[in-house]
C-alpha cells in the first residue's frame, strides 16, 4: 500500500508532463500557423526591387548581395557573385547566407529566401530558392500552402526546419501557459465544488462526511457541513 502511492503519484506526475509538453508543441505549431495565414506574400526580394520591409544588408566586392528584412526575421541572398559573408553581423546565426558559397550554388547562380517563425520566440525556418535565369521559387525547408505557382511571387511556405533554442523555449512558454491556466481552471473548480458542499476532487456529494466515499479524498475541516 505505501509503495503503490509514491508510484501512482510518479505516474500521474509524468502522465501530467507529457499532456503539458504535448500541448506546448501543438500551441507552438498552432501559433506558427496563425502567423502564417495572416502574412501578406511579398514581391520578390530583388536587387534594386525592395519593398520598405526590407532593409540593406551586407556587402561584397561586388556589390550588395544579401539583404535583411527589418525584423530581422527574413534574409535574401543573392549566389550570382556573393563572396563569404560569414564575418558580417547583419546575417542572423539560422541563416546560409552567412555561409561559405558552394561551388554548385555559384555555379547554378543561386538564389535564396528564408524566413523564421515562431512565437515568441523563431523556431521554425523556410526557405526558398531560384537557380539561373528561372523566375519561379522552388521550397527548399517547407510545405507549400498556397499551392501558387507565379513569377516573381515567394510562395506561402509552413516552415518545417527547426531552430532548436527557440524551438525548446516555445515549448516551454506555452506549456506553462497551459499549466497555468489549467491550475486556474482546477482551483476554480474546487472552490465552486466545496461552496456547493460536493468534494473538491470528484464532486461527489459529501453530506458533511470527513473523506469523500467516492474516490477517498479527505475533506478539510473547514469544507465539512
Amino acid at each position: 500500500m505505501h509503495l503503490r502511492t509514491p508510484l501512482r503519484l510518479r505516474a500521474s506526475g509524468l502522465r501530467r508532463t507529457a499532456i503539458l509538453t504535448a500541448a506546448g508543441v501543438s500551441i507552438t505549431l498552432l501559433a506558427v500557423l496563425f502567423e502564417l495565414l495572416l502574412w501578406k506574400t511579398p514581391l520578390l526580394p530583388q536587387i534594386g526591387v525592395f519593398g520598405p520591409e526590407f532593409t540593406t544588408g551586407s556587402e561584397d566586392l561586388i556589390g550588395r548581395t544579401v539583404r535583411l528584412r527589418r525584423d530581422g526575421r527574413a534574409v535574401f541572398s543573392n549566389y550570382d557573385a556573393r563572396r563569404d559573408l560569414s564575418h558580417s553581423g547583419d546575417v542572423p546565426s539560422w541563416s546560409l547566407a552567412g555561409t561559405p558559397v558552394t561551388p554548385l550554388e555559384q555555379d547554378g547562380y543561386l538564389r535564396r529566401y528564408e524566413e523564421v517563425r515562431g512565437f515568441p520566440f523563431p523556431c521554425l525556418l523556410s526557405s526558398q530558392t531560384q537557380t539561373g535565369s528561372d523566375t519561379i521559387w522552388y521550397p527548399e525547408w517547407g510545405l507549400d500552402l498556397g499551392f501558387e505557382v507565379k513569377p516573381e511571387i515567394l510562395r506561402k511556405l509552413y516552415p518545417v526546419k527547426p531552430i532548436w533554442s527557440g524551438l525548446v523555449l516555445n515549448i516551454c512558454f506555452y506549456a506553462g501557459v497551459a499549466f497555468a491556466v489549467s491550475a486556474g481552471f482546477r482551483r476554480a473548480r474546487a472552490a465552486f465544488r466545496a461552496n456547493r458542499g460536493e468534494c473538491r476532487s470528484c464532486g461527489h456529494p459529501l453530506a458533511g462526511l470527513p473523506r469523500c466515499p467516492e474516490c477517498g479524498a479527505e475533506v478539510p475541516r473547514s469544507a465539512r457541513s
